[in-house]
């Protein structure tokens, strides 16, 4: 099977074309030369992925699927749907066929939104801010019923 040249149909196609090192936006390769690039670099952003998984929430028992599982609870909702796009696009990862089907460019902008979310991620802070929202529950509770208490003290006329 030869070379066949293959011109990018949108600019989602122009952007994995540059990203993948191609020239001017044409790629010159035949499917199963794309279909392994498209793959090793999936392989690789999942690398990074379980890589964040393990730096910033700890997650470093089970497997990839486990750990996802554990993540999406710290995951806000709209990356969450970006989890589990991840997620399909990694059990069609070794199916030529079925790995077409993934759309590289939603993959990729949903990895990137993954990324740059954990990245971002501390956990020192999230347990200080837990802290800080208990204390100011209880410190809130606190008062109103001190306030209670002052106002039926008012009512009897003990105060």
């Amino acid at each position: 099977m030869g070379s066949v040249a293959l011109l990018p149909r949108s600019d989602a196609d122009r952007l994995l074309a540059m990203r993948q090192g191609l020239r001017g936006g044409a790629a010159c390769a035949d499917l199963g030369t794309m279909s392994m690039i498209a793959t090793h670099d999936l392989s690789g952003a999942l690398q990074r992925l379980e890589k964040l998984f393990e730096d910033k929430l700890a997650l470093s028992r089970g497997g990839f699927e486990s750990r996802a599982a554990r993540a999406r609870r710290v995951l806000p909702r709209r990356l969450q749907g970006d989890l589990t796009r991840v997620l399909a696009a990694r059990r069609v990862e070794g199916n030529p066929k079925l790995s077409r089907i993934t759309g590289d460019a939603a993959l990729g902008a949903s990895l990137g939104r993954l990324e740059a979310y954990l990245g971002s991620y501390d956990r020192a802070d999230r347990r200080k801010g837990r802290v800080l929202s208990v204390l100011a529950a209880v410190i809130l509770n606190a008062v109103a019923i001190f306030a209670l208490v002052m106002a039926v003290l008012l009512w009897r006329g003990f105060v």
